[in-house]
């Protein structure tokens, strides 16, 4: 009942905005720590590639941020090709996380929930189809 309670609660203004603004924020740190600790040593925890010994479309992610967030652009999308645009699409919807909270607001939430339409869903299939080739033909 009182777990029902703050699932209900955090899904309400602001605490969603502030619960995405953190978990946004966390997997990047967690990201960097987790290469800290690892000396830079990169080890798959994707289930698909474990199961399969065949990379997924998100596969090389993490790499292709560190090498992002180093500057290094072409490690970073032989590694994955979706995650600058991923890295735009999530400083952007931070930003706009940002300033719902500050004008209070719930925009960003409204937007995102609205259904995608059929003519952005087939280019997204096909980028992601793409980067999944790539995933494969670089071994990643």
């Amino acid at each position: 009942m009182r777990f029902h309670s703050l699932v209900i609660k955090s899904r309400q203004y602001p605490f969603n905005t502030i619960i995405a603004i953190l978990a946004i924020m966390g997997g990047y740190l967690a990201l960097l720590f987790m290469d800290y600790n690892l000396h830079h040593e990169h080890i798959t925890s994707c289930p698909f590639k474990l199961l399969t010994s065949i990379p997924c479309p998100g596969c090389g992610m993490g790499r292709a941020t560190l090498a992002l967030l180093s500057g290094n652009i072409s490690e970073s999308l032989y590694y994955n090709i979706l995650c600058i645009p991923l890295s735009m699409v999530i400083a952007l919807s931070l930003c706009w996380l940002f300033y719902d909270l500050i004008r209070g607001r719930e925009t960003f939430f409204k937007t995102i929930r609205r259904p995608l339409k059929l003519k952005y869903k087939i280019p997204l299939f096909a980028v992601l189809l793409i980067t999944w080739i790539l995933n494969i033909a670089h071994k990643i």
